[in-house]
């Protein structure tokens, strides 16, 4: 007779243990860091620039800055990051492109660089990150090719996106 009572309650804290456990999967999936690759641009920053085009597709109509200056930034956002927390962002390119870098770096050279996140984890905060081409001795450096950028929060990866750049200017 015990066995059968110690059974039932046994039953019955699992049945009032199941909508917990269910809660417990939102509340880890809402802690962790979202971060969103909006898009890119060629136009130089002043402030947070509007994103020109979107991840996987291609940008035809380049900025130009004075001096034949060319810009390529990446535009993201991120919410669910503590204040203070680590944040690193790459850029890399074609083969010879101007700023080096040809292959994706690591993960720690990408921290080496990063920021400190500026608002709490409830906030939502876009930013923008990348280079500034100086003109070339046959005029405007040459951005063309496939870009990928990635964003990486406390040592980890967490997106990674690209566009096509094909300058027609």
């Amino acid at each position: 007779m015990t066995t059968r009572r110690s059974a039932v309650a046994l039953g019955a804290a699992a049945l009032l243990a199941l909508p917990a456990l269910s809660v417990l999967p939102a509340a880890a999936v809402a802690a962790r860091p979202r971060v969103r690759i909006l898009g890119f641009t060629t136009h130089a920053p002043l402030g947070v620039p509007p994103v020109q085009g979107r991840p996987g597709t291609t940008v035809t109509d380049c900025g130009l800055r004075g001096g034949g200056m060319r810009d390529l930034y990446v535009i993201y956002s991120g919410t669910g990051i503590a204040k203070g927390t680590k944040v690193g962002v790459a850029l890399w390119g074609p083969p010879r492109n101007p700023a080096g870098v040809e292959a994706e770096p690591p993960v720690a050279e990408t921290m080496r660089r990063a920021y400190r996140w500026p608002v709490r984890a409830e906030e939502t905060k876009r930013q923008v990150w990348g280079y500034g081409f100086a003109q070339g001795p046959f005029g405007p450096v040459s951005i063309d090719g496939r870009w990928t950028a990635s964003v990486v929060v406390a040592g980890r990866t967490v997106v990674r996106k690209s566009i096509t750049i094909a300058c027609q200017n």
